[in-house]
């Protein structure tokens, strides 16, 4: 790293593990590199813990701590908890959370059916933060203007999950698998790809 990097107060995504297991310990290794600020659901925090990763902030929705995780806490203070309940999911409470610290953009772990149940949750935050999801060898994230470009590697898949088969898509240097339930299009070389909605908004799902 160069000495004359800077990284400035939340401008470095925060990190919400909603499920540990979702992507492998190298990737997670990856996106703890520039320390950001970690929240985690209490159902995440023993594997957490156990890792000997620090956490932030805790989303707790028992109003009690029982002594073991008072204890357990402790050595890992300070940390915040976050309160949640069936009327403010744990998601809601974290996205609000970090908002309020002025940060940009989060990354979260979570199964694909988690972000499946996440997602509806999501629309009012999806222009304030960037939200970007990790699990398995994938990221996904919303584009809303509904163009995308960017470098992609040779072989590198591209999904767009639960997209209506009567909206059209067009792409550039990509080649379309037509026989995929949902459109996955596969990089034909190193170089620049697109994929272009007409400005239907869309979630993307990019292969690490």
């Amino acid at each position: 790293m160069s000495s004359h990097h800077v990284v400035r107060d939340q401008q470095e995504p925060a990190l919400l593990i909603v499920d540990p297991e979702a992507i492998n310990g190298e990737i997670l290794k990856g996106l703890l590199e520039w320390n950001p600020t970690v929240i985690v659901t209490e159902d995440s925090w023993p594997e957490i813990n156990d890792a000997g990763i620090k956490a932030d902030a805790i989303l707790l929705q028992s109003p009690y701590l029982s002594d073991t995780f008072r204890s357990e806490l402790s050595r890992q203070s300070p940390v915040k908890i976050l309160r949640y309940s069936s009327d403010n999911p744990a998601i809601v409470v974290a996205l609000n959370s970090l908002i309020t610290q002025n940060y940009l953009s989060v990354n979260i772990v979570a199964t694909e059916s988690t972000q499946n149940d996440l997602k509806p949750a999501l629309s009012p935050f999806l222009h304030q933060l960037h939200i970007t999801f990790y699990f398995q060898k994938f990221k996904s994230y919303f584009v809303a203007s509904g163009k995308f470009e960017k470098w992609a590697r040779k072989k590198q898949q591209f999904l767009i999950p639960d997209w209506h088969a009567s909206k059209k898509i067009q792409s550039q240097g990509l080649t379309q698998n037509q026989q995929a339930s949902q459109p996955v299009f596969i990089a034909v070389d190193h170089g620049k790809i697109i994929i272009d909605t007409y400005h239907h908004p869309f979630w993307l799902t990019e292969e690490l």
